[in-house]
């Protein structure tokens, strides 16, 4: 009769020649609990076990809770900090909280995987080989130039049993899978039909409201104390109206519930009934009324909303692609043209107005020994110009010399927005970030000690919104503008720079050098 003695325990130990007969150890622990509960993933006895959340400026928080990573258990034993790398000024990214096992080490720790750099950035894959496993409680999208993370920014990965996953019971994990996507996109379909709703909302009840001429959105969350609620009152403050002109929707953990199908409104308008009582106590429900104001004027909402779309279809737009060469030179000759009233705009008025909307990512050259975006004017008119780089890359410089040199050369009758710039690569007697015009929400960075003066912004009538941030010995944020609004000066390489020198007005800004011009005392702040 064949016999095969299995792998079992835990037996007591009997002495043999004075030494116990059997031993174990942790492994044997671990393989003792395997199958009982997953390998891997969250113990959700809480829904707030492990999740993370926004914090204060670049930083997220990772609530207390408890889990398992390749059959060993771990603790985040409370509330925990971690601080996110700053953005980018020119590419997003995605980074990766994740909870790491080493069996070399013998460790399980915390920590952030940072993600690549990219136009269209994706998730840092997870790690798990025999020494290594990973597991993702969340994934965070950096946006270029941001200065903080946002809850809708975090992307909670908990439930998603590729890569994190609940531990629920002690014979098998629910697969959440499912379940997560199914939330995933449903929470899409609702951002993008948020806009559509509304309209054929609107579009329904538009007849009736001939005297409305105003919209307006109210928010309330109501806490929960008792679990297994089921009819919640709907906030008073709220100002709901159940007459079908009002729009109530109804949110848990973020998700929206279904009207008719998850909840159902009273005859009253008072109170909803969940259909699904709530399985926890202490559970936020939120409340968002979107409300329609009777005005006192005859003029109706749709003649206004006519009139809008007529405003619109007048504003001059023009889009510009990138082609990937030469694009500050086609760039600037399409903004003087329009500005002098020829080429292709030798038929527009003298007080008209442009937008052009930069998309893609630019090819530049460095041929001019002038700019290396040349919108400077030689008509005088009345012509304005705005540029919107939020949608564009302006690629980092290339090794060029030049003498004095400015990277945006504009008139008055110019507005730049958006636009990013790194300086690392230049080599210059004199280098201007922005010579003149309007500067709005842009941002200059590098560290470049082969420029002997370096001026962020020179004789601009306003800077906004901008953030300079140079290591270089002789730098000046801003000299001779007019109007200096809530910027960034910063210069980490010399504390006797100029951050704003000879400008007329200073309100608002950050800066670590020195400020003097006209009215420079009004809420300018000195920062390290």
């Amino acid at each position: 009769m064949t016999e095969l003695e299995l792998k079992s325990g835990f037996y007591n130990a009997v002495m043999v020649d004075g030494e116990p007969d059997r031993t174990y150890n942790a492994e044997d622990v671990n393989e003792h609990l395997k199958g009982l509960v997953s390998d891997s993933g969250i113990y959700a006895n809480v829904s707030t076990a492990c999740q993370v959340l926004q914090g204060t400026g670049m930083q997220v928080i990772v609530k207390a809770g408890r889990g398992k990573i390749n059959n060993h258990w771990f603790k985040v034993e409370t509330d925990t900090t971690l601080d996110i790398t700053n953005a980018d000024v020119i590419l997003d990214r995605i980074d990766s909280i994740v909870v790491r096992y080493s069996s070399t080490d013998r460790t399980t720790i915390l920590t952030i995987k940072e993600g690549t750099l990219a136009t269209e950035p994706v998730a840092p894959s997870l790690t798990r080989t025999e020494e290594i496993y990973e597991i993702c409680l969340a994934n965070i999208t950096v946006k270029k130039n941001a200065t903080s993370i946002s809850q809708s920014a975090i992307t909670d990965t908990r439930p998603n049993k590729n890569v994190c996953g609940w531990i629920t019971g002690l014979i098998n994990q629910v697969d959440t899978t499912t379940l997560f996507n199914q939330y995933e996109t449903a929470q899409n379909e609702f951002i993008n039909g948020q806009t559509t709703e509304f309209d054929n909302w609107f579009g329904n009840i538009k007849d009736q409201v001939a005297a409305t001429n105003l919209y307006r959105e109210y928010q309330e969350v109501y806490r929960s104390n008792v679990q297994g609620q089921q009819e919640i009152d709907i906030p008073s403050s709220i100002n709901y109206v159940h007459n079908g002109l009002d729009v109530l929707n109804v949110f848990i953990n973020g998700m929206r519930l279904l009207k008719d199908v998850e909840y159902t409104i009273n005859s009253n308008g008072t109170s909803i009934t969940l259909t699904t009582p709530l399985d926890v106590e202490s559970q936020d429900v939120e409340f968002v009324n979107k409300k329609s104001v009777e005005g006192t004027i005859a003029e109706s909402t749709v003649l206004r909303v006519e009139a809008l779309e007529q405003d619109v279809a007048e504003i001059n737009k023009y889009v510009y692609e990138a082609t990937g060469t030469n694009d500050n030179t086609i760039l600037a000759q399409k903004v003087v043209n329009f500005l002098n009233g020829t080429g292709d705009f030798s038929t527009v008025t003298d007080n008209a107005s442009l937008l052009i909307e930069v998309h893609g990512t630019l090819g530049l050259n460095y041929t001019s020994d002038t700019a290396l975006f040349d919108f400077q004017n030689t008509n005088v008119s009345n012509r304005k110009i705005y540029i919107d780089f939020r949608n564009a890359t302006i690629p980092y410089s290339q090794a060029v010399t030049k003498t004095s040199y400015a990277l945006f050369y504009q008139n008055d009758n110019v507005t730049i927005v958006g636009a990013n710039l790194k300086i690392d690569n230049i080599v210059s007697t004199t280098l201007y970030g922005f010579h003149g015009g309007i500067i709005k929400e842009c941002n200059i960075t590098g560290t470049n000690e082969n420029i002997n003066t370096f001026y962020g912004a020179w004789g601009c009538q306003e800077l906004s919104n901008t953030n300079i941030n140079i290591s270089s010995s002789n730098i000046y944020g801003a000299y001779s503008c007019t109007n200096v609004l809530y910027n960034i000066f910063k210069n980490t390489a010399s504390t006797s720079n100029r951050s704003i020198y000879s400008c007329v007005r200073a309100i608002g800004n950050d800066y670590n050098g020195t400020i003097t011009g006209t009215d420079i005392d009004l809420g300018n702040r000195s920062i390290d």
